[in-house]
């Protein structure tokens, strides 16, 4: 009796079909985590289909993390400015917003409940960038307010909390 999972493996009869398959497999265990069909035992049975599975894994790993932080809106900030062209020059490449993202996201998810201002002490970045990636942050629904808080200065501000993403 042939079994569910074995016919999913079946398809895949030479070398190359199979280098495939491992690579398929670790980009969708980078992407969505580990279960049993993309880590089975089956795709590390030789030393080059666990290579292949790693550098899906890697590029699956990377799609995430790209998925995770590209903004939905190119540029929050254009309806305010309206095409000025000294803030369309200074508007970051989405490479350093995303890695800025990154950064400012990752240090939510470690101090939760944090004002801005924390987030800035804390990262190194200007105030303006730090704003700016927090904005881009709440838009795409990776931070939420959590409540308030107090500045250096003693005014009120906004705390906020990273939203957790389940890997599936």
């Amino acid at each position: 009796m042939t079994t569910q999972l074995d016919m999913r493996f079946k398809p895949a009869t030479t070398t190359e079909d199979w280098l495939q398959y491992a690579y398929r497999m670790g980009h969708d265990c980078g992407l969505n985590g580990p279960n049993k069909t993309n880590c089975h035992f089956r795709i590390f049975s030789t030393r080059e289909f666990t290579n292949e599975w790693e550098r899906g894994k890697t590029a699956g790993e990377a799609e995430k993390i790209k998925r995770l932080f590209t903004p939905k809106k190119r540029d929050i900030t254009a309806r305010r400015h309206k095409g000025n062209p000294e803030s369309e020059a200074a508007n970051p490449t989405p490479l350093a917003k995303t890695l800025q993202a990154s950064l400012i996201y990752n240090w939510f998810l470690k101090h939760p409940g944090s004002t801005c201002e924390q987030c800035e002490d804390g990262t190194g970045i200007a105030h303006q960038t730090c704003s700016a990636r927090v904005s881009d942050l709440k838009c795409s629904g990776h931070l939420v307010k959590v409540g308030r808080g107090t500045t250096r200065s003693g005014s009120s501000a906004a705390t906020y909390e990273a939203v957790k993403r389940a890997s599936s």
